[in-house]
C-alpha cells in the first residue's frame, strides 16, 4: 500500500471515467485522506445532500500510482437530509500499482523516461524523485527500474 495523503473519489455505480472513454464526473471527491499501514481508510461526514442513498464506485487517486477502484458500495444516507453527520465508509484497497509518474492513468514509455531522467537521485530531492523511488528504499535505481518495467502497459482502474 502507499503511504501519505490522497484523493477518495465517490462515483455513482457504472460510471465511466474519462480514461476509460467516458464523460461521468464523480459525485463526490475527498482529499487528503489517508490510510493505515495496510491501506485502510475512513471516510467521515459524507454530504447526504449531494450523494443520494446508492452504490457507488470508490476510487483512490494517489500521486506515482495508478487510480485503483472498489465497486459497489452501499452508501445510506436516507434520512439525513440537512443533517451533517458522520456517516463511516471503510474500504480496502489494498496494493496499489506504482509508476504513473505523469498521472495520465497508464504505465508507458513516458513514465519509464521520466524514471530514466531521476535515476541515481537520492529520495527527499525535487521534481519527483521520491515518486521514482518505488521500494522506498531511498534511491531511484536498477531495482526501481526493474519494478516499473514488470507494470509496463497497466492502466488505471
Amino acid at each position: 500500500p502507499i503511504a501519505g495523503k490522497f484523493a477518495v473519489q465517490f462515483w455513482p455505480a457504472g460510471a465511466i471515467p474519462h480514461w476509460r472513454g467516458g464523460n461521468d464526473a464523480p459525485a463526490v471527491t475527498f482529499t487528503n485522506v489517508s490510510s493505515d499501514r495496510e491501506g485502510n481508510f475512513t471516510i467521515r461526514d459524507l454530504p447526504p445532500e449531494l450523494m443520494p442513498p446508492g452504490l457507488y464506485d470508490l476510487r483512490v487517486i494517489t500521486p506515482g500510482a495508478l487510480p485503483a477502484a472498489v465497486h459497489n458500495v452501499p452508501v445510506d444516507t436516507s434520512g439525513l437530509a440537512g443533517v451533517r453527520l458522520p456517516i463511516p465508509v471503510a474500504v480496502n484497497f489494498g496494493a496499489f500499482t506504482s509508476g504513473d509518474f505523469n498521472g495520465d492513468y497508464i504505465i508507458d514509455a513516458n513514465d519509464l523516461e521520466l524514471l530514466r531522467l531521476r535515476f541515481g537521485r537520492l529520495a527527499g530531492g525535487k521534481d519527483g524523485d521520491d515518486l521514482a523511488d518505488l521500494n522506498r528504499d531511498g534511491i531511484t535505481d536498477g531495482q526501481d527500474f526493474s519494478l516499473l518495467a514488470g507494470n509496463l502497459g497497466k492502466k488505471g482502474e
